[in-house]
């Protein structure tokens, strides 16, 4: 169980990738006295536009008036849009009083970025990654302006959007990063690419190699045979 999804504020981020005004909240038939949002929809975060919900986890003084079982079944169609419209507003109150500054920051520096207030080639793709990664790199561009020097926020931000990956510091050049990526090249060089043109310091170079590791002496699994990239 997804405990961070189980709140109605959570489809109305960008973390969800379906947009608001698509999103509809829905009563739940069987209802958990224990969760807000029905835990089908939290195993299946990209798999449903309605929303099945306990409007009485948090919001019971809110609406109990209102389902009674009387007004239920006379005013079915009413209630249920009434439903959901007071969901919707009070899943964006839940997003405004959870906001602290940085949020704010964040949230103005995506919308900065498809405006193209930081260059056309980033506009054109930033959809290339997911809600949640474009909220990484804002946020990495939020504390590299304010404390992060670039190659630290290079470093995070490859972690962040690349898992999988290892980076090494050249002993023999302080001008120079080895990068291993265990990634196709075909699917990520572009996001790589606006990643490297975001963070990457000017002045530094790198090395990068995609899904097969360079051989190093002493560590068996990099020596595997047709397995290995030469550096």
């Amino acid at each position: 169980m997804k405990k961070n999804y189980s709140f109605i504020w959570f489809p109305l981020t960008s973390y969800y990738e379906i947009a608001t005004e698509n999103i509809s909240f829905k009563i739940a038939k069987n209802i958990s006295p224990y969760l807000e949002l029905n835990d089908t929809f939290i195993n299946n975060l990209n798999a449903k536009e309605i929303i099945e919900i306990n409007p009485y986890f948090r919001f019971s003084k809110e609406v109990h008036n209102i389902l009674t079982p009387d007004n239920y079944h006379t005013d079915i169609n009413i209630i249920d849009k009434f439903i959901n419209i007071n969901f919707h507003i009070l899943g964006e109150v839940d997003l405004y009083v959870g906001q602290n500054k940085k949020d704010i920051y964040v949230k103005e520096i995506i919308k900065g970025i498809k405006n193209g207030d930081l260059g056309k080639d980033l506009k054109e793709n930033i959809l290339l990654f997911k809600g949640y990664e474009q909220h990484m790199i804002a946020d990495l561009l939020y504390e590299m302006y304010n404390s992060l020097n670039m190659i630290d926020s290079f470093k995070k931000i490859i972690k962040l959007i690349f898992p999988d990956s290892i980076i090494y510091d050249n002993v023999s050049s302080q001008k120079n990063l080895i990068l291993y990526l265990n990634y196709s090249k075909t699917e990520n060089r572009k996001k790589f690419k606006i990643i490297k043109k975001i963070f990457f310091p000017i002045g530094l170079d790198i090395d990068v190699f995609w899904e097969t590791h360079f051989g190093v002496i002493g560590y068996p699994i990099t020596m595997k045979i047709g397995e290995i990239s030469i550096y």
